[in-house]
């Protein structure tokens, strides 16, 4: 996965299992644990995508514009 835009640093929370299971991947395939999360967001994105469409969040993604803080 090729990142092409810019980035901002998050925390998350999980259960132990899953941390050692995705270091447990990502130790097996060389590919970084940051990746498959952000892999395993965009996967999650486009399955809620109707979720944004028409929205104030599409709106200011088309518009350019940021949208309100809450």
């Amino acid at each position: 996965m090729e990142r092409k835009t810019s980035t901002v640093t998050t925390t998350v929370v999980l259960p132990v299992i899953v941390k050692k299971k995705l270091q447990f991947l990502a130790q097996e395939t060389r590919i970084s644990q940051s990746e498959y999360i952000r892999e395993a967001l965009e996967d999650l994105l486009g399955k809620y995508g109707e979720v944004f469409r028409g929205s104030q969040f599409d709106d200011s993604v088309k518009t350019g514009k940021k949208g309100r803080k809450n």
